[in-house]
């Protein structure tokens, strides 16, 4: 796809885990490029365990290697957004 856009959302769980392939620098470019000069991205992530924190924090890398400006959101106990904007 070449196209981009305004808003980008990635909300991809089984149970309360988000599957390998999403967390990967491959996904993390892709969501990235998909993002307009102008758009913002967000993605859904359960912070409860200290693994899922690490994903966290490994996503947050991964998305600024592929060129984004990321900020964390701690949205409940157990949920924090990842914001985005192409930098």
């Amino acid at each position: 796809c070449t196209a981009t856009f305004d808003l980008v959302i990635s909300d991809v769980f089984v149970d309360k885990e988000i599957p390998k392939e999403v967390l990967s620098q491959a996904y993390a470019s892709d969501l990235v490029r998909l993002t307009g000069a102008s758009g913002i991205g967000m993605m859904n992530m359960i912070v409860e365990t200290s693994g899922q924190r690490n994903n966290l924090k490994r996503m947050m890398n991964d998305l600024q290697q592929a060129g984004a400006s990321v900020e964390p959101l701690r949205i409940t106990s157990i949920n924090a957004l990842l914001v985005w904007i192409r930098s």
